[in-house]
């Protein structure tokens, strides 16, 4: 009888090691933001903040819900890592030691009292290496949300915020380095024959969220960017 209750006691002692031997670790935040609170900002699905995380140059990207603006996913976006062969391995490593994760293993994570599971991605990008932390209940939301007709028609706008800020920021380097505007986006792509050109400031040029193209003007102090909007007649711009 007693050997009987010893095995049951260590069984249900097993037992609980194993249940609590499952990471369980504390993400309220990352850098500063919670998951399912709503920016300071609201212009934008998309904003980028700088940080110092591994290099002076890092960002974290998050992005929100269209209608209610709510965090869904943060990404820390490192240029680069100095001293690593491989910048992804360390960018796992440093965030692993950061925010006490074991990266391959199952992880429930708590976040103001509710248990929650976050994706977790790394990947390579053109901008260096990034790591993805999605919240997938808020995910679902922003899917929800997304489809509804009147916030299908916000996100064509922020779209269309987002495309000129990008334009803007290549017409702007453009400028920095030859001292002049350009004529058109297609001096951007390649050289009209002008001195210190260090192209190309922009790979294609998008159309807007409506199926036309952006619309680029030089004025007397500098350039305007703009979209002409569901209706074809507008002046959309940041």
């Amino acid at each position: 009888m007693r050997k009987y209750l010893a095995a049951v006691i260590l069984i249900f002692f097993c037992c609980s090691c194993s249940e609590k031997s499952a990471e369980s670790v504390d993400l309220s935040a990352v850098e500063g933001y919670l998951f399912g609170s709503v920016p300071e900002y609201k212009d934008s699905d998309i904003r980028e903040i700088p940080i110092t995380f591994l290099t002076e140059r890092d960002s974290l990207e998050l992005k929100t819900t269209v209608g209610t603006r709510r965090i869904w996913q943060m990404s820390i976006i490192i240029p680069e890592v100095p001293g690593s062969d491989d910048p992804l391995k360390h960018l796992q490593r440093a965030v692993e030691k950061k925010y006490g994760l074991k990266f391959g293993v199952f992880q429930k994570i708590t976040r103001s009292g509710i248990s929650v599971e976050l994706s977790r991605d790394f990947k390579r990008g053109e901008r260096g290496c990034r790591c993805t932390f999605t919240d997938n209940a808020l995910e679902q939301l922003a899917r929800d949300e997304a489809a509804l007709p009147v916030n299908q028609h916000k996100a064509a706008i922020i779209q269309a915020e987002k495309d000129i800020l990008n334009l803007e920021y290549s017409v702007n380097s453009f400028y920095d380095e030859t001292g002049v505007y350009p004529d058109s986006f297609d001096a951007l792509m390649v050289n009209p024959g002008i001195k210190n050109w260090q192209g190309p400031y922009l790979k294609n040029i998008p159309n807007d969220p409506w199926g036309r193209k952006y619309q680029y003007r030089k004025t007397a102090n500098g350039f305007i960017i703009f979209s002409t909007g569901a209706d074809g007649n507008s002046q959309l711009h940041p």
